[in-house]
């Protein structure tokens, strides 16, 4: 018989170990951190879409380029 631990990288022993509740609550806290750490939720634009025009494209730019970021771990305005 083939052991588990044979056909999986280490790494990912862990995650499918867990209960799908635990890798539900450890996906919401994934999601939790990238936002805190200033990661957005905002779709990235694609010039090369049909949907988005080039006035879309750029009002997308404008909106987005004053966004917080941070700067040694504090977010900054600039």
């Amino acid at each position: 018989m083939v052991d588990f631990e044979d056909i999986v990288e280490p790494e990912w022993l862990d995650w499918y170990r867990k209960t799908p509740r635990e890798r539900l609550l450890a996906t919401e806290e994934a999601w939790n951190n990238y936002l805190e750490l200033g990661g957005s939720l905002a779709p990235d634009p694609d010039s090369q879409s049909p949907f988005w025009s080039r006035e879309e494209l750029r009002e997308f730019a404008k909106e987005t380029s004053g966004a917080p970021f941070r700067v040694s771990g504090k977010l900054s305005d600039d």
